[in-house]
Protein backbone atom coordinates (compact mmCIF):
# COMPACT_ATOMS: atom_id res chain seq x y z
CA UNK A 1 0.00 0.00 0.00
CA UNK A 2 1.46 2.99 -1.35
CA UNK A 3 1.22 6.43 0.60
CA UNK A 4 -0.65 9.25 -0.86
CA UNK A 5 2.60 11.64 -0.86
CA UNK A 6 3.86 8.58 -2.98
CA UNK A 7 1.21 9.43 -5.52
CA UNK A 8 1.52 12.97 -5.66
CA UNK A 9 5.60 12.79 -6.35
CA UNK A 10 4.36 10.48 -8.89
CA UNK A 11 2.13 13.16 -10.56
CA UNK A 12 4.54 15.27 -10.35
CA UNK A 13 6.92 13.47 -12.29
CA UNK A 14 5.07 12.41 -15.16
CA UNK A 15 3.80 16.38 -15.33
CA UNK A 16 7.93 16.94 -15.59
CA UNK A 17 7.72 14.39 -18.58
CA UNK A 18 9.70 11.50 -16.80
CA UNK A 19 8.60 7.88 -18.62
CA UNK A 20 6.68 5.30 -16.40
CA UNK A 21 10.08 3.29 -16.39
CA UNK A 22 12.31 6.38 -14.85
CA UNK A 23 8.80 6.77 -12.03
CA UNK A 24 8.74 3.24 -10.96
CA UNK A 25 12.53 2.86 -10.55
CA UNK A 26 13.00 6.18 -8.43
CA UNK A 27 10.12 5.85 -6.44
CA UNK A 28 10.20 1.76 -6.20
CA UNK A 29 7.13 1.24 -7.44
CA UNK A 30 5.78 -1.23 -10.30
CA UNK A 31 5.67 -0.07 -14.00
CA UNK A 32 1.91 -1.02 -13.93
CA UNK A 33 1.07 0.74 -10.60
CA UNK A 34 2.91 3.73 -11.97
CA UNK A 35 0.80 3.24 -15.60
CA UNK A 36 -2.31 3.15 -13.55
CA UNK A 37 -2.15 5.98 -11.07
CA UNK A 38 -0.89 8.18 -14.45
CA UNK A 39 -2.90 7.51 -17.12
CA UNK A 40 -5.79 10.34 -16.91
CA UNK A 41 -2.77 12.82 -15.93
CA UNK A 42 -2.29 15.74 -18.29
CA UNK A 43 1.17 16.73 -19.09
CA UNK A 44 2.17 20.21 -20.04
CA UNK A 45 3.50 20.53 -23.23
CA UNK A 46 7.21 21.45 -21.76
CA UNK A 47 7.15 17.71 -20.48
CA UNK A 48 5.11 16.54 -22.98
CA UNK A 49 8.63 17.45 -25.79
CA UNK A 50 10.47 15.59 -22.66
CA UNK A 51 8.95 12.66 -22.80
CA UNK A 52 8.49 12.41 -26.60
CA UNK A 53 11.86 12.81 -26.82
CA UNK A 54 12.84 9.88 -24.35
CA UNK A 55 10.66 7.88 -26.91
CA UNK A 56 12.78 8.84 -29.69
CA UNK A 57 15.82 8.05 -28.20
CA UNK A 58 14.39 4.61 -27.27
CA UNK A 59 13.02 3.50 -30.24
CA UNK A 60 16.33 4.44 -31.58
CA UNK A 61 18.08 2.23 -29.33
CA UNK A 62 15.85 -0.81 -30.17
CA UNK A 63 16.32 -0.05 -33.98
CA UNK A 64 20.32 -0.43 -33.33
CA UNK A 65 19.75 -3.63 -31.20
CA UNK A 66 17.54 -5.26 -33.68
CA UNK A 67 20.54 -4.67 -36.01
CA UNK A 68 23.30 -5.28 -33.96
CA UNK A 69 21.27 -8.64 -33.35
CA UNK A 70 20.80 -9.24 -36.67
CA UNK A 71 24.33 -8.37 -37.52
CA UNK A 72 25.57 -11.27 -34.86
CA UNK A 73 23.48 -13.72 -36.43
CA UNK A 74 24.53 -13.24 -40.06
CA UNK A 75 28.15 -13.18 -38.84
CA UNK A 76 28.16 -16.13 -36.81
CA UNK A 77 26.35 -18.57 -39.78
CA UNK A 78 29.22 -16.65 -42.27
CA UNK A 79 32.08 -17.87 -39.50
CA UNK A 80 30.00 -21.60 -39.09
CA UNK A 81 30.06 -21.48 -43.86
CA UNK A 82 33.72 -20.82 -44.05
CA UNK A 83 34.91 -23.25 -41.49
CA UNK A 84 36.12 -26.30 -41.70
CA UNK A 85 34.30 -29.08 -39.89
CA UNK A 86 36.32 -31.35 -37.97
CA UNK A 87 34.82 -35.20 -37.60
CA UNK A 88 34.12 -34.06 -33.59
CA UNK A 89 32.19 -31.33 -35.17
CA UNK A 90 30.74 -33.57 -37.99
CA UNK A 91 29.85 -35.86 -35.00
CA UNK A 92 27.93 -33.19 -32.87
CA UNK A 93 26.42 -32.02 -35.97
CA UNK A 94 24.28 -34.91 -36.39
CA UNK A 95 23.21 -34.99 -32.76
CA UNK A 96 22.35 -31.57 -33.00
CA UNK A 97 20.12 -32.47 -36.00
CA UNK A 98 18.61 -35.28 -34.92
CA UNK A 99 17.88 -34.32 -31.12
CA UNK A 100 18.89 -29.98 -30.51
CA UNK A 101 15.53 -27.72 -29.59
CA UNK A 102 15.32 -25.17 -32.64
CA UNK A 103 12.30 -23.21 -30.55
CA UNK A 104 12.95 -19.83 -31.90
CA UNK A 105 15.72 -20.32 -33.92
CA UNK A 106 17.83 -20.59 -30.41
CA UNK A 107 20.19 -23.40 -29.23
CA UNK A 108 19.64 -26.44 -26.71
CA UNK A 109 20.44 -29.93 -26.46
CA UNK A 110 18.65 -32.69 -24.99
CA UNK A 111 20.64 -36.27 -24.20
CA UNK A 112 20.94 -38.76 -21.00
CA UNK A 113 24.53 -39.07 -21.75
CA UNK A 114 27.06 -37.27 -19.97
CA UNK A 115 29.82 -38.01 -22.74
CA UNK A 116 27.37 -36.52 -25.24
CA UNK A 117 26.77 -33.32 -23.23
CA UNK A 118 30.48 -32.96 -22.84
CA UNK A 119 30.66 -33.28 -26.32
CA UNK A 120 28.06 -30.80 -27.17
CA UNK A 121 30.13 -28.01 -24.54
CA UNK A 122 33.39 -28.67 -26.19
CA UNK A 123 31.44 -27.98 -29.58
CA UNK A 124 30.04 -24.52 -28.49
CA UNK A 125 33.10 -23.44 -27.25
CA UNK A 126 34.90 -24.05 -30.33
CA UNK A 127 32.16 -22.09 -31.92
CA UNK A 128 32.80 -19.22 -30.09
CA UNK A 129 30.88 -19.69 -26.28
CA UNK A 130 32.81 -19.18 -22.85
CA UNK A 131 33.57 -21.95 -21.30
CA UNK A 132 31.12 -22.32 -18.51
CA UNK A 133 28.52 -20.18 -19.67
CA UNK A 134 25.99 -22.90 -19.61
CA UNK A 135 23.25 -24.17 -17.53
CA UNK A 136 21.03 -26.82 -17.40
CA UNK A 137 17.88 -28.35 -16.64
CA UNK A 138 18.12 -32.41 -15.66
CA UNK A 139 14.58 -34.64 -15.56
CA UNK A 140 14.36 -37.00 -12.87
CA UNK A 141 11.15 -39.27 -12.07
CA UNK A 142 9.98 -39.15 -8.64
CA UNK A 143 11.18 -43.11 -8.45
CA UNK A 144 14.51 -42.55 -8.72
CA UNK A 145 16.86 -42.68 -5.78
CA UNK A 146 19.79 -40.76 -6.73
CA UNK A 147 19.12 -37.10 -4.87
CA UNK A 148 18.50 -33.67 -6.32
CA UNK A 149 22.35 -33.23 -4.91
CA UNK A 150 24.43 -36.24 -6.89
CA UNK A 151 22.62 -35.03 -10.28
CA UNK A 152 23.88 -31.82 -10.19
CA UNK A 153 27.23 -33.19 -8.88
CA UNK A 154 27.26 -35.64 -12.22
CA UNK A 155 26.01 -33.59 -14.59
CA UNK A 156 28.96 -30.95 -13.42
CA UNK A 157 31.20 -32.88 -14.52
CA UNK A 158 30.33 -32.22 -18.15
CA UNK A 159 31.16 -29.22 -17.96
CA UNK A 160 28.45 -27.35 -16.22
CA UNK A 161 28.78 -25.18 -13.42
CA UNK A 162 27.16 -26.87 -10.68
CA UNK A 163 25.36 -23.87 -9.59
CA UNK A 164 23.67 -23.07 -13.25
CA UNK A 165 21.87 -26.37 -12.65
CA UNK A 166 18.61 -27.22 -11.26
CA UNK A 167 16.83 -30.77 -11.03
CA UNK A 168 13.28 -31.19 -11.63
CA UNK A 169 11.38 -34.69 -10.98
CA UNK A 170 8.74 -35.04 -13.86
CA UNK A 171 5.91 -37.89 -13.44
CA UNK A 172 4.77 -39.45 -16.75
CA UNK A 173 1.60 -41.23 -17.26
CA UNK A 174 3.23 -44.72 -17.93
CA UNK A 175 4.47 -47.48 -15.18
CA UNK A 176 7.18 -46.72 -12.95
CA UNK A 177 8.21 -50.44 -13.32
CA UNK A 178 8.80 -49.15 -16.99
CA UNK A 179 11.26 -46.15 -15.89
CA UNK A 180 12.97 -47.26 -12.92
CA UNK A 181 16.59 -47.93 -13.46
CA UNK A 182 16.54 -47.23 -17.26
CA UNK A 183 18.17 -43.44 -16.76
CA UNK A 184 19.56 -43.51 -13.15
CA UNK A 185 21.08 -39.89 -13.52
CA UNK A 186 18.51 -38.17 -15.71
CA UNK A 187 18.04 -36.36 -18.82
CA UNK A 188 20.04 -33.25 -19.22
CA UNK A 189 18.90 -30.60 -20.66
CA UNK A 190 21.79 -27.75 -22.22
CA UNK A 191 21.43 -24.14 -22.62
CA UNK A 192 24.13 -21.50 -23.31
CA UNK A 193 24.31 -18.46 -21.65
CA UNK A 194 23.10 -15.14 -23.73
CA UNK A 195 24.47 -17.34 -27.41
CA UNK A 196 21.61 -19.60 -28.22
CA UNK A 197 20.51 -17.77 -31.41
CA UNK A 198 24.12 -16.79 -32.65
CA UNK A 199 25.34 -20.77 -31.85
CA UNK A 200 22.05 -22.31 -33.74
CA UNK A 201 23.16 -19.76 -36.85
CA UNK A 202 26.88 -20.65 -36.55
CA UNK A 203 25.80 -24.69 -36.27
CA UNK A 204 23.45 -23.67 -39.51
CA UNK A 205 26.98 -22.98 -41.38
CA UNK A 206 28.62 -25.68 -40.31
CA UNK A 207 25.97 -28.24 -41.30
CA UNK A 208 25.40 -25.90 -44.69
CA UNK A 209 29.44 -26.19 -45.03
CA UNK A 210 29.05 -30.05 -44.87
CA UNK A 211 26.09 -30.23 -46.90
CA UNK A 212 26.96 -27.86 -49.47
CA UNK A 213 30.61 -27.38 -49.80
CA UNK A 214 30.60 -25.44 -53.06
CA UNK A 215 28.68 -23.09 -51.28
CA UNK A 216 31.61 -22.12 -48.49
CA UNK A 217 33.40 -18.39 -49.24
Amino acid sequence: MHSEQVWEHAVALRKQGRSLNEISRELGVSKGTASLWLRNVDVPPEGRERLQGRIRIGQEALKHAAKKYVRRRQEAYQRGLASIPTAADALCIGLYWGEGAKYNQRWSFINSEREVIAAMIQWAIRAGQEPGAFRAHVYLHPEDTISDEEARRYWSEAGIPIANIRVYRIRTQTSHRRHQGRLPCGTCQLYPIRAGATLFEYYRGQRDALLLPDTRP
